[in-house]
């Protein structure tokens, strides 16, 4: 009798662990979708870009001698063209993720003016005394591809104002209205490329 009556207590148990089991999950299914939902991203889809402007440093322009200065950025200037923006950590290994499709999306949109190509290296993460390193190897890149927008986020405003996770490389598709088109986090696909590609030619179509 008594190893019945401990058999039974276990059975008992293990029903009341079952149940217990099967309540919990709904309401963890349910906690994170209320998680996900109560938090709103500043970077959607066929949304406006969120106004962003960076004053210290900011924009890299060269003047007529070829000498570099910083001036304050502002997204509202990326308004009328075609943009392929990313916003890079500052290092050379997230300047080198997508290295790849860059070189080919210069090698096709170089000489287009509706397309324009703007980069943000977020460079709070440097030591004030490494920050001249930062601005040279822009200096020397602005001076390589003159029509490129480069930026410097010394103040590292960009991820705060936008949300964005703290991931080496993101690169956005924005439309001459100012509309996020296409995001993407990391390193894109071979077989995104052409993806990328048709859905700016997509965008030039529609301005014709």
């Amino acid at each position: 009798m008594k190893a019945h009556f401990l058999n039974t207590t276990v059975r008992f148990k293990l029903a009341v662990n079952c149940l217990a089991l099967r309540l919990i999950k709904p309401l963890m299914a349910v906690t994170l979708v209320l998680l996900f939902s109560s938090h709103s991203f500043a970077i959607e889809l066929d949304s406006p870009l969120p106004a962003l402007n960076i004053k210290e440093a900011g924009e890299i322009v060269l003047n007529e001698k070829g000498k570099a200065k910083f001036i304050s950025w502002s997204s509202s200037n990326l308004i009328s063209s075609i943009s392929l923006l990313q916003v890079l950590k500052a290092s050379q290994e997230a300047a080198d993720i997508n290295k790849v499709y860059l070189d080919k999306f210069g090698e096709r949109f170089n000489d287009n003016n509706k397309v324009d190509s703007a980069t943000i290296v977020v460079s709070n993460n440097i030591p004030s005394l490494l920050g001249g390193f930062v601005k040279k190897e822009l200096k020397k890149n602005k001076k390589a591809h003159p029509h490129a927008i480069m930026i410097n986020d010394k103040k590292g405003i960009t991820r705060s104002a936008w949300e964005l996770p703290e991931t080496q490389a993101i690169m956005m598709l924005v439309d001459s209205k100012g509309v996020v088109r296409k995001y993407h986090e990391g390193k894109l696909a071979d077989s995104e490329h052409q993806n990328w590609n048709s859905a700016i030619d997509e965008l030039l179509q529609e301005q014709e």
